[in-house]
This record gives structure tokens, sequence and C-alpha cells, in this order.
């Protein structure tokens, strides 16, 4: 067999280097051929693996791209919409604490990054963190989560105004979230005259979102 017919017969996928290299090559190159081809279907086997584990691990991946481009395009209202219903589909305080950790932490780097700093939950853990636990003459109310929404301007300003826009901390916008106690409410008297009342608790969605930002963050 000439050294060009042998080159075709090797470039062939069901080649057996046994049959095209006898003649040509030495038993121990045909060993080697061999062992290449062996290990290329393997790297192939394991690059495969590692794109289907890739995609397993960040299910989120095609939700992330969309906050990305609504945060570019500065559509911040929108923005908190996804991003909520990303960490917690079920408007519950619950589902921030079973939210994994990178997806948390790359939804908030993303904010940041995109606002300059502006925006975000770390941003927002700071304006919390600045709030004095007890109140003060100048800022009277006893509930640090109403002073907060306070501060940030969520009590004060449209999600579609500039000053909302411009202020510190105010996206991702508030979400209420259930926190799957029930409070009750009538017959505070011997008559019943306000019938009896259950609700589920809502708060905040800082008030929810700052354990789960904290459980990550240390």
């Amino acid at each position: 067999m000439s050294h060009l017919n042998c080159l075709r017969s090797l470039n062939r996928a069901d080649a057996d280097p046994e049959d095209v290299t006898q003649g040509v090559m030495s038993p121990n190159l045909a060993s080697a051929y061999r062992s290449l081809k062996q290990l290329a279907s393997v790297g192939i086997l394991l690059w495969a693996s590692a794109a289907v584990a890739a995609v397993a691990v960040h299910p989120q991946t095609e939700n992330l791209t969309r906050l990305q481009q609504l945060l570019a395009d500065r559509q911040w209202q929108a923005a908190s919409a996804a991003t909520w219903a990303m960490l917690a589909p079920e408007s519950r305080t619950d589902d921030l604490l079973k939210t994994e950790c990178e997806l948390l932490l790359e939804v908030d780097h993303l904010w940041t990054q995109a606002s300059a700093g502006r925006f975000g939950f770390t941003v927002q853990e700071q304006v919390w963190q600045r709030l004095s636990m007890t109140p003060s003459a100048s800022d009277p109310n006893p509930d640090r989560a109403d002073r907060f929404r306070q501060r940030v301007g969520w009590d004060r300003f449209a999600p579609d105004s500039p000053e909302a826009q411009n202020n510190k901390g105010y996206f991702p916008s508030d979400k209420p979230l259930t926190t799957g106690k029930t409070l009750e409410f009538g017959c505070g008297d011997a008559d019943c005259s306000i019938p009896r009342t259950e609700v589920e608790e809502q708060v905040s969605g800082i008030v929810g979102m700052l354990p789960a930002l904290n459980r990550c963050l240390n």
C-alpha cells in the first residue's frame, strides 16, 4: 500500500489501523494511533457530559439572559418583575431561603453592574443597615421596614418616575411575600360584631430577602 493510500485509509472513520498500516507503520506506531483514536472518543464523551451538566447546573440560564437584556435596556420595573419571578416564583419567603446562592448572587451582580452600583440587593442591604434599629426624632417611624420604604422611595415615587430611577436602592422594587403564618382578626367583643377573619401574613420583599442574602454572603 502506498503512503498516499495509507493516509486516505486512516482518514476513514471505520478504518482499522492494523489493516491500513501493515507494511507502512511499525506495530508501535499503529498501537499509538489506536490509543489516540480511543482517547479522542473518550474526550468527545467527556465534553458532551460536561455540556449537559452545565445546562443542568444552570437551569435559569435563559431567565438570566432575559434579565441581563432588560437591565441593559434600563427597563428597571420589568427587570424587577423578572427578578422576583426567578427568586420567589410562589411569592413566599421560603422561596428565597431555598434559592441557590449562585443564582441569587448572580442576579445581584447583574443589577449592580447594570446600574453602576445604584441598584441591587446588596445596595438595599446597605441602606437597611444604615437605618437605626430604634426610631429617632428625625426618623420617628418605629417600623424599620416602613422606614426603609421611605428611604429608598417606594412610598414616595412611582416606578417609572425620574426620582425612582435616580434614587439609590429603589430597584428591584418591592414584592410582598407571604410567610406561611396565619393572622386572625375579629370577634374582639362579646357579641362578635366583627366577623372572624383569617389572612396569610405578608412582609415586604426586603424583609424576606435579607436572611437569604446574608446566608449567601457569609
